[in-house]
């Protein structure tokens, strides 16, 4: 038999599909996993917990019974601001290279409250055991402080889990958003949506009841706008997600 396979590398990742199967293999860091396109995911009536480790994520409880799908809690990441002294340099460097003459601004950055994020994992335990964590990665070229504190605080609320002994199901970003049919960050031309996060509410909105606005918005960093929280809405798909594909998926124990 002759196999046709066609090659994908979305965010560093190679796909490949072979279409007499219908197979999707994922190569990640050495492992493969196997997904069958064409069968019926078997869903799981119950609590599951959704977990965006990013200091921008969110970590959220709902509740999946009869096809309805409905937020019970939603937290956004506890982060505290810290000022970092190498940004604050690069930036005066930055300036000088531009021939801005202008007094540089200390630069604050955002590291993940731990101890915050063990209350909350205690607390949504009284729930369910069962996790779904996006299982996120770093890209080449990245920074090494960056990547650094990147892996340091996903690999942070990773531990707690462990910790507290939940069921943890690590979830690979362009899968998992490719199956719940989330909006991507970027246009047809490549260039970032400046309404993605309104793009991302309205879909979550849709599948999962119980959400008020309020709770999912807050002035953004950079466009100093109000915009919603991505990451802690895609923390509730995440949910949703473990509940729809449950017979798809693997849970660690520990």
């Amino acid at each position: 038999l002759i196999f046709l396979f066609l090659i994908y590398k979305p965010l560093g990742h190679v796909y490949i599909r072979n279409k007499k199967m219908s197979e999707f293999i994922t190569l990640r860091h050495a492992k493969l996993q196997y997904f069958n396109n064409k069968t019926q995911s078997k869903k799981k009536d119950g609590y599951f917990i959704g977990v965006d480790p990013g200091v921008k994520g969110g970590i959220s409880l709902i509740k999946y019974e009869g096809n309805t799908c409905t937020l019970v809690k939603s937290f956004n990441t506890p982060v505290y601001s810290v000022f970092d002294p190498h940004l604050t340099e690069e930036k005066k460097k930055l300036n000088l290279r531009k021939g801005i003459q202008t007094e540089v601004e200390d630069v604050y950055v955002n590291r993940i409250l731990f101890k915050e994020v063990n209350d909350i994992l205690t607390e949504l335990k009284e729930y369910t055991d069962y996790v779904v964590y996006e299982d996120v990665y770093g890209y080449c070229d990245q920074r090494a402080d960056y990547a650094f504190t990147f892996g340091f605080a996903s690999g942070g609320v990773y531990s707690l889990l462990i910790a507290n002994g939940f069921k943890v199901c690590r979830v690979d970003p362009y899968l998992w958003k490719k199956t719940m049919k989330i909006p991507g960050k970027k246009d047809s031309n490549g260039k970032e949506k400046v309404d993605f996060d309104k793009e991302v509410w309205e879909h979550a909105n849709i599948h999962i009841q119980g959400l008020k606005e309020e709770d999912f918005k807050c002035i953004h960093d950079y466009y100093k706008v109000e915009k919603f929280m991505d990451g802690k809405l895609e923390s509730c798909m995440l949910g949703k997600y473990g509940a729809t594909q449950f017979n798809t998926l693997k849970f660690e124990e520990f």
